[in-house]
């Protein structure tokens, strides 16, 4: 990829973030969290219904959120 690249040379980039693919239980620790900084920990109900809600890849194995945890306060927002 970005290996030999100039801007690797040039060192415009000094760190690399690995993207970890997240799972359904990471999703809802996202979930119970952004509701926790909301003042309302103790509704299972979302946690479920967001984590229900989000799209996983691939398709038969359902295993990896693919937009991981980005959208889960919009969906917060909307089952609440």
């Amino acid at each position: 990829g970005l290996f030999q690249s100039s801007i690797i040379q040039q060192k415009l980039i000094t760190r690399f973030v690995p993207f970890l693919p997240l799972t359904r239980t990471h999703v809802e620790r996202c979930v119970r969290s952004q509701l926790c900084q909301r003042g309302i920990c103790n509704r299972s109900d979302v946690v479920e219904a967001v984590g229900g809600d989000m799209i996983y890849t691939p398709a038969e194995g359902r295993y990896f959120s693919t937009t991981g945890c980005k959208t889960v306060s919009a969906k917060i927002s909307v089952f609440l």
